[in-house]
């Protein structure tokens, strides 16, 4: 019974990622039939800086300002090797790096910029005691700066994205996890072999490569008009067989998400696959009920099912 299941599972998984999209749309299921289309409406994507493809950690946030992207300077000028000084009772800022001098000026848009007056995109604004610049400012100082509004990382220095296991934790004994996969045992394997470890990643360790070939940008929470919730995945899965994830719940169940929709990004190589919460309840394994109350408070971490010598665990900061 359980092998008709899979293979009932993933065809009708091949069936719904036939559907491609070019506004951001959801099919919905046969038992949404009465329901009007199902569109993702809002999804918590927060602006990332990265350096060198690593997400810089700071206690002030970058944001978007009408339009223009400000970051923390103090915490990129550091990663940099910038110099910053500031006078006239913290309101302006004088930022070296090397022979490249930027002077900006709380609650001004005009700068100067290696000796050249720029029109900032928005004013720099202080926020609990930080100071956020535009990314202009940034770029002023000798190093590369791109904003990228599909992922929502600003890109300083190279973008060469490290493979998972130059960057990922020690892998850890997979016996807390393994009740999980009772009954569903050849998830465990590869290429034959049991895996017997897993990795516990976090949102900070994103972006990554893995030998698939496969880049992994980020994991965030998205909305659609009806209220339900998904896990939006910001990848480059091409084709068919996109990585399946699978929410590890309470009561040690293990729930095989389908893929509701996908928003492709030719030109920028990149794939959003949206994974429902509440799904198309017979894509799983288990009971109805159980499926149809998962919340996302309920979800403890989220397996992604790739061919990593380890389980790839990602630990759900949504709860």
């Amino acid at each position: 019974m359980k092998k008709v299941l899979k293979w009932k599972n993933k065809l009708k998984m091949l069936v719904a990622l036939s559907v491609l999209a070019s506004a951001i749309t959801v099919v919905p299921s046969a038992g949404e039939a009465a329901k009007s289309e199902r569109k993702i409406v809002s999804s918590d994507m927060p602006v990332k800086v990265l350096y060198n493809a690593r997400q810089v950690a700071s206690d002030v946030k970058p944001k978007v300002v009408e339009g223009a992207v400000l970051v923390p300077i103090r915490f990129i000028g550091e990663k940099i090797g910038s110099e910053i000084t500031i006078s006239n009772n913290n309101k302006n800022i004088h930022i070296k790096r090397g022979s490249n001098v930027a002077n900006v000026t709380i609650g001004s848009k005009v700068a100067t910029v290696n000796g050249k007056t720029v029109t900032l995109n928005a004013a720099v604004i202080a926020e609990n005691g930080r100071t956020l610049v535009p990314i202009q400012v940034v770029g002023g100082l000798g190093v590369a700066v791109e904003w990228d509004s599909i992922t929502k990382f600003v890109w300083v220095g190279h973008k060469n994205v490290p493979m998972l296991e130059d960057v990922a934790p020690k892998a850890v004994p997979l016996t807390p996890y393994s009740k999980y996969f009772k009954g569903n045992e050849y998830l465990l394997e590869l290429n034959g072999e049991k895996r017997d470890a897993a990795i516990v990643i976090t949102d900070s360790i994103f972006p990554f490569k893995t030998s698939e070939g496969r880049t992994y940008f980020r994991y965030d929470l998205a909305n659609d008009n009806h209220g339900d919730q998904y896990i939006k995945a910001t990848t480059t899965d091409k084709g068919i067989m996109v990585t399946p994830i699978y929410f590890m719940g309470q009561n040690n169940l293990l729930l095989r998400s389908s893929i509701m929709n996908m928003r492709v990004d030719l030109e920028k190589d990149l794939r959003i696959h949206y994974y429902p919460v509440v799904s198309i309840t017979d894509f799983h394994y288990y009971d109805d009920k159980n499926y149809a109350n998962l919340k996302i408070g309920d979800i403890k971490n989220i397996y992604i099912h790739t061919e990593y010598p380890s389980l790839l665990i990602l630990a759900s900061n949504w709860r």
